[in-house]
C-alpha cells in the first residue's frame, strides 16, 4: 500500500488546512457523529484528523501502518483523550465510531475488502462507520494516480460496503468549483464524459495539464478552491462519503 500525506503541526494546522479545505470538511462532518463516542481513526496519517475528532469524542485512537506518520502524530497531535497506535494493534477492541477517510483507494480491491472486514469486526453492534473515497465514474479506475491503486464508482462503493455487511444510512458528495465544471454538460457533453473516452491519454502530459487549466479555468488563485459537502447529492462530486451501520 502506498501513501500520500501532509505534515502539519498544531502550531500551523489551521493555516495548513486552508490549503486542504476538503480534508478539514470531512473530519468536521465525522466530528458531528463523534460526540461522546469512543472513536478509531483508521489510517490516521499525520494525526491531525484524530486531533480534530478529539475535540468532540470521548476518546480517539488513531491507527496507521507508517511508523513515520505515527511518530509525527505522537509528537504533534496527542491530547489527553487522543493516542496513536500501529494498525497491527487493532485487535479485540470495539468502537462506537470508526472513521476512515481517503484510505480505500490506496489498496488493491482484494486488500480493500480485507481492510473493510477488519473494520467491521472493530465496530460495536450499534456503532457507525464513516468512510470516504474518491468518486470515479469513468472506466479508468486502476492506478489512477501514483498513489491511487483502485478508485470506485458510487455503485461499486455501495455494493462493496453492503457485501461486507454494512447498510448505508447517509450519502454525501464533496465537490468544488473545478469538479462541478468538469461534470457540467453542454449539449450532452461534459469534460468527465470526454475523459471517460480515454482520448486525453493520447496527449502528452504537459499538454493535458494546460488544457485542464484552460477548460476548467484553473489558475494560481483557485488551484485549491473551497469545497462543499452535500447530503444525498453526488452531482459534480470528486469525493463520496458514506455513513454506515452494520446490518
Amino acid at each position: 500500500m502506498t501513501t500520500e500525506r501532509i505534515w502539519p503541526k498544531q502550531s500551523n494546522l489551521e493555516e495548513y488546512l486552508k490549503e486542504y479545505p476538503e480534508h478539514k470538511q470531512r473530519y468536521l462532518l465525522a466530528s458531528r457523529h463523534s460526540k461522546g463516542s469512543n472513536c478509531a481513526d483508521i489510517s490516521c496519517g499525520a494525526g491531525y484528523g484524530s486531533y480534530i475528532l478529539g475535540e468532540f469524542a470521548n476518546s480517539v485512537i488513531g491507527y496507521d501502518l507508517s511508523l513515520e506518520a505515527l511518530k509525527h502524530a505522537e509528537s504533534n497531535f496527542t491530547r489527553e483523550n487522543v493516542s496513536f497506535k500501529n494498525i497491527t494493534e487493532l485487535k479485540n477492541i470495539k468502537f462506537d465510531l470508526v472513521v476512515s477517510l481517503e484510505t480505500l483507494e490506496h489498496m488493491s480491491e482484494k486488500d480493500g475488502d480485507e481492510f473493510l472486514r477488519k473494520i467491521a469486526i472493530s465496530i460495536k453492534s450499534n456503532g457507525k462507520l464513516i468512510i470516504s473515497t474518491p468518486l470515479n465514474e469513468t472506466q479508468y479506475k486502476e492506478n489512477v494516480t501514483k498513489y491511487h491503486i483502485r478508485e470506485y464508482s458510487n455503485e461499486e462503493f455501495k455494493k462493496k460496503l453492503e457485501s461486507i455487511g454494512f447498510y448505508i444510512e447517509q450519502w454525501y458528495g464533496q465537490s468544488n468549483i473545478v469538479s462541478e465544471r468538469a461534470s457540467k454538460e453542454i449539449m450532452g457533453i461534459s469534460i468527465l464524459k470526454l475523459l471517460n473516452t480515454g482520448l486525453h491519454r493520447l496527449l502528452p502530459k504537459i499538454i493535458r495539464k494546460q488544457l485542464s487549466k484552460l477548460l476548467l479555468n484553473k489558475n494560481s488563485d483557485n488551484s485549491n478552491p473551497p469545497s462543499k459537502i452535500n447530503e444525498n447529492n453526488l452531482n459534480g462530486a470528486f469525493c463520496q462519503i458514506a455513513i454506515c451501520r452494520l446490518k
